[in-house]
């Protein structure tokens, strides 16, 4: 049985550890995706489906479950035309909770996190054509906090944040870098100072597209798309790295 009957309030799921959120790329009723819900032994329960126009079709990023209750995840397109944030209940209440409009952003990809601060951190793909860095407040007001040139700071970061016990947010960008455009790994503060920690050289790795995690070690580990020493070349790598910036390639 569909678990809808518990329901009570945008924050009805706090405490149903047992139920899972996810978005479906396609499907649903209308063919464009949807935002289902999960239950062990029951069936899936659709909560929103996606019909293109200004809600966009095809989700891709993976949702956040916000301190308020609510259900954040990010459209490519829709909104302004430059893709938006949406806030969802689990009544299945989708909201346009804050447009990009190409000047704070442009088609967020890699999903959100909520920072130590209470803000929301993300990642968008084609600001300026390069990527950028952007910040949201808990109010929904989005600004622009690093902008990525396409040179030695990389460009077109598809993966989201990660933010360390000490504050700092890290993540990967797909291509630019010192050694090419194989992508980087970078730190950056929540005030915008950004600080690339490694370049990616193809034999090491090249084009992280999935998001850092942070091991029980303090240190960040990650996948890249291609690249790599074996046989089969441009297979994809396994890597660490320390906060410092000190890499090692794993596998």
């Amino acid at each position: 049985m569909a678990p809808t009957a518990r329901r009570s309030g945008p924050d009805w799921w706090r405490g149903q550890t047992a139920i899972f959120t996810g978005v479906g790329y396609t499907g649903g009723a209308n063919g464009l995706g949807t935002v289902f819900e999960l239950a062990p032994g029951g069936p899936v329960n659709n909560l929103y489906n996606f019909s293109g126009g200004i809600t966009s079709a095809y989700p891709y990023s993976p949702l956040l479950l916000g301190r308020d209750g609510y259900l954040y995840g990010e459209m490519l397109g829709g909104g302004a035309g430059y893709g938006y944030v949406f806030r969802m209940n689990h009544n299945g209440q989708l909201t346009n909770f804050a447009s990009f409009d190409g000047f704070n952003g442009a088609y967020p990809f890699g999903g959100l996190i909520q920072g130590q601060d209470g803000n929301f951190y993300g990642t968008c793909q084609q600001t300026g054509g390069k990527g950028s860095i952007f910040q949201m407040t808990p109010g929904g007001s989005i600004s622009n906090l690093f902008g990525f040139t396409g040179t030695t700071n990389g460009s077109m970061p598809y993966a989201g944040l990660v933010q360390g016990t000490n504050g700092v947010l890290y993540g990967t960008t797909y291509y630019g870098g010192t050694n090419g455009n194989y992508g980087t790994v970078f730190k950056i503060t929540t005030n915008g100072v950004l600080t690339s920690l490694f370049s990616f050289n193809k034999t090491n790795g090249a084009g992280p597209s999935g998001p850092l995690v942070i091991g029980p070690d303090g240190n960040l580990y990650g996948t890249t798309r291609s690249g790599g020493t074996n046989a089969f070349n441009d297979s994809g790598t396994i890597f660490r790295i320390t906060p410092a910036g000190q890499f090692t390639s794993l596998v």
